[in-house]
């Protein structure tokens, strides 16, 4: 998901206190998802929330 949403241009800021986690974090930088895998990630969402907050969610289609 780290490198779907930075190769989207979209701000991530993982979380994590594991160095070997945080490590892989980083190694987002040498490769990039094909046309088809975002596309692919993209179809898995469901429109859902927890939150409460679908409403809102039909703003913006990238939601």
């Amino acid at each position: 998901m780290l490198r779907y949403l930075t190769q989207r241009q979209i701000m991530v800021i993982p979380r994590s206190t594991n160095p070997t986690h945080m490590a892989a974090n980083l190694n987002i930088f040498d490769f990039a998802l094909t046309a088809a895998d975002l596309a692919r990630v993209q179809a898995l969402d469901e429109k859902f929330s927890l939150s409460g907050w679908p409403s809102s969610m039909t703003l913006n289609e990238d939601y």
